[in-house]
């Protein structure tokens, strides 16, 4: 069967299904994400460690470097340390559900969860006059676009149909 194959016939792989004791889903061992799935969540994981290191290492460099931050207000490094450390945990909660895509369902949601709500208070801050109107381009290709492909993922039966069983 053709890689592309094995992804269209996963009907029975259940995202929802029971944990053994053990703490491992049935199966979840003969169960992979497709590849370029994979590639495009562990590049949102390198930029996303990327990000979080920059964050926690230099905060008032990431204030003044990353285009569109200084309009936020005045900088906090105590604040911008705490969402650094967000950023790294979703960093390493991508790669996780990457490695485990039955078991990592959950933790993905939940850091799409974040993703979603940052990017709606962008909209929200755009839409209020709290930050300018080149935000709706500034913010395309770190906040809005991983969100959004996040959310399009997370779609239980789109992520369903993104699994296989590994040969």
């Amino acid at each position: 069967m053709s890689a592309a194959g094995a992804y269209a016939h996963t009907e029975s792989i259940d995202i929802g299904a029971p944990m053994h004791h053990c703490g491992h889903y049935s199966g979840e061992s003969a169960v992979v994400l497709h590849p370029k799935i994979t590639l495009l969540l562990r590049l949102l994981a390198l930029v996303s460690a990327a990000n979080a290191v920059w964050m926690l290492a230099h905060a008032w460099s990431w204030f003044q470097w990353v285009p569109g931050v200084a309009n936020t207000g005045q900088p906090n490094a105590h604040f911008i340390h705490d969402v650094g450390i967000v950023y790294l945990l979703c960093a390493l909660g991508l790669v996780w559900c990457t490695r485990r895509p039955l078991r990592g369902y959950p933790v993905l949601v939940g850091i799409t969860l974040f993703f979603c709500g940052h990017a709606l208070g962008h909209v929200i801050e755009i839409l209020i006059g709290q930050l300018p109107m080149s935000h709706w381009i500034i913010d395309i290709p770190l906040v809005f676009l991983p969100a959004l492909m996040l959310g399009v993922l997370v779609w239980p039966s789109l992520w369903q149909r993104l699994l296989a069983p590994s040969d």
